[in-house]
């Protein structure tokens, strides 16, 4: 026999029982019930609203919550406690993470609002009001157990390392075809070596990360990637910039406007050698990335239009065989550098023995040991060699 429903935990607990059975079995209650809503659906007479589509079991379950609730408030003639049998049944550990993070929402969502009226609710205005505190309190104990029985299986959970394995993997993967795509990085010749013979330089990334993306047993997807190559794009960038910029300039030119720069650009470009110039920052890059515009003016201002290299970061001009790179987010002021692109040599990165240059590992905030940090590493060896064609100084 089932046991009389006579408190509002005993409504809330049905509804936790709803949520956490298995509705996948083709014998379930579940299954059943799907069908008779279907079923009663089909015999509705009324106009069918356009682009509405049936969600599925769990859906249908749900549906009847809000009524469950409704009950639970009728019952809530003071606040209670989490019953016994909850409690046995987290102490079992018989839901999951994500199960007790689902019970924590649907519950979240059956609290109500001190100031809605009691239309429709045969009770006084000062028994609905005292009702909507005995209900929320008993809510709010529920949410409480659920949330300290989350954090505790947070907390000792293991981090997955076949996911920071993963990313190593895809980073690895992924590399040649980033450094391929950016007009600078392409120019480098890529190779991994286990050489101890190479001045490696130590490189990493580090980005904010959860525990919970990370603790197995308890993030819902495989694919989650932890760093991405464009971080990794970003502190190779970073680097090249800083050394092209120790380079010694063969001359420094403070050129007042965009036709200064390009008439410049055609007299040291003139024998057609391949050359790349590199602005930082915005000022003068978006007056020259505007001409491309205006080809009634090419001629004039040496400009060819060159829209078939669709490489990261190029603008779509180039002066006789020199392409121009920009740099937008520079903090180092306004200024551009005119290279050979002779100067730019090898990218060899350290591999292990498996050939994975990248090795990720989390890290546990001081503070908050739910909270902390993914850091990919890495050593590289960036070939650049020669030195600074021209250095122009913008106003």
């Amino acid at each position: 026999m089932t046991p009389p429903l006579t408190s509002s935990t005993d409504i809330i607990d049905i509804i936790i029982r709803l949520e956490c059975r298995p509705c996948d079995s083709e014998d379930s209650w579940y299954k059943t019930m799907s069908d008779l809503v279907k079923a009663f659906s089909s015999f509705n007479e009324t106009e069918i609203i356009s682009g509405r589509i049936y969600m599925g079991t769990y859906e249908d379950v749900r549906n009847i919550y809000a009524s469950y609730a409704d009950i639970a408030f009728y019952l809530s003639a003071k606040s209670l406690p989490v019953t016994q049998r909850v409690r046995m049944a987290l102490n079992d550990n018989l839901f999951t993470y994500h199960q007790k993070e689902q019970i924590i929402y649907q519950l979240q969502g059956f609290k109500r609002r001190e100031d809605r009226p009691s239309d429709g609710y045969l009770m006084s205005d000062k028994a609905f009001k005292e009702k909507i505190a005995c209900f929320n309190e008993t809510l709010d104990a529920y949410i409480q157990v659920f949330s300290r029985s989350m954090h505790s299986e947070l907390l000792n959970a293991e981090i997955d390392t076949e996911l920071l394995k993963n990313t190593d993997l895809t980073l690895t993967r992924e590399l040649p075809s980033m450094l391929a795509k950016d007009a600078l990085l392409s120019r480098f010749s890529y190779s991994t070596s286990n050489s101890g013979e190479i001045a490696w330089t130590a490189r990493s990334v580090n980005g904010s990360m959860s525990k919970n993306i990370l603790a197995r047993g308890i993030r819902s997807t495989n694919s989650v990637i932890l760093t991405p190559v464009s971080a990794v794009k970003h502190t190779l960038l970073g680097d090249v910039y800083h050394v092209l910029s120790q380079l010694q300039p063969l001359r420094t030119i403070n050129v007042r406007d965009e036709y200064e720069l390009l008439k410049h650009l055609r007299e040291m470009t003139a024998d057609n050698e391949d050359y790349t110039l590199i602005f930082f920052g915005t000022h003068l890059g978006s007056e020259l990335r505007e001409m491309s515009y205006h080809a009634e003016r090419f001629a004039e201002l040496g400009i060819i239009l060159d829209m078939k290299g669709g490489l990261d970061g190029l603008m779509p001009v180039r002066i006789n065989n020199c392409g121009i790179y920009q740099v937008w987010d520079n903090d180092g002021g306004f200024y551009s550098l005119l290279v050979r692109n002779s100067v730019f040599g090898s990218l060899h990165m350290l591999s292990d023995p498996d050939g994975q240059p990248f090795s990720s590992s989390w890290h546990a905030s001081d503070e908050d040991p739910l909270s902390g940090w993914v850091t990919t590493s890495w050593k590289q060896e960036l070939g650049i060699s020669g030195s600074v064609v021209a250095r122009f100084n913008h106003p």
